[in-house]
């Protein structure tokens, strides 16, 4: 269990929010950044698109709405509990490891994050530049 929480604190970027801030649904991400990055192009899907969860019994839930539950993966967005972010880059290197500048909005607040998704096979390891790392499996066949 505490696993799970670790992912979803790690994927809402826990202790950063204002407590006061009341909880409510992700909002549509603004288009508006301050730091005017467009989105990344669309294309073909990335290998790490799709929905993955912290473990394989939390797949049926909806991606963003719980803690613990799954998160989600397109060529342009991702989303997360309380979390919304676009993708404005996303880089492959070697070894299914891709390099992901995101542009989020959490309760109001608008702020960038860089991660790094490494894929193998169906599992999904997401690391976070102060160290932290998450580990989710693959929900469902690759999109």
């Amino acid at each position: 269990m505490r696993t799970l929480i670790l992912a979803a604190c790690f994927l809402a970027s826990c202790g950063e929010r204002d407590p006061e801030i009341a909880a409510e649904p992700p909002a549509e991400p603004s288009t508006d950044h301050a730091v005017g990055v467009a989105p990344a192009a669309p294309g073909p899907l990335p290998a790490y698109a799709g929905v993955w969860a912290s473990d394989a019994s939390l797949c049926d839930l909806t991606p963003g709405g719980a803690v613990p539950g799954p998160i989600a993966f397109t060529a342009t967005e991702f989303v997360g509990y309380e979390n919304r972010c676009r993708i404005g880059e996303s880089v492959e290197r070697p070894q299914g490891e891709f390099h992901l500048q995101l542009y989020c909005e959490s309760e109001g607040v608008q702020y960038e994050e860089a991660l790094v998704a490494h894929l193998d096979g169906d599992s999904l390891r997401l690391s976070r530049g102060d160290g932290s790392q998450t580990t989710f499996v693959r929900c469902g066949e690759p999109q």
